[in-house]
């Protein structure tokens, strides 16, 4: 079992200035560092960003979905039941 608490890290001490898609990516990809059951999925996930999260941890962990938000939403959740900790991603929801 997972301590999530223990693996917390320190706030840092520098700032630096990014845009909001660069920071959800950032925090994405630490959260994937951290904890190998995280997963990402999401609809265009390549173009906003993800390309370096998919290099990095590869096509089992970061999922690009079709259109069809409620599908993926019960996938994640399903996810979750199992174990996994899924980040949905909603960004183009319709």
């Amino acid at each position: 079992m997972h301590d999530d608490a223990l693996t917390l890290s320190e706030a840092p001490t520098t700032h630096r200035q990014m845009t909001y898609i660069d920071a959800l990516v950032q925090a994405q990809f630490e959260e994937m560092e951290r904890d190998n059951r995280v997963v990402l999925m999401g609809e265009d996930v390549p173009l906003y960003g993800g390309l370096k999260l998919i290099e990095t941890f590869g096509k089992k962990r970061v999922w690009n979905t079709p259109i069809s938000e409620g599908s993926f939403t019960g996938i994640g959740i399903g996810a979750a039941i199992n174990g996994l900790r899924p980040i949905v991603d909603l960004t183009i929801a319709s």
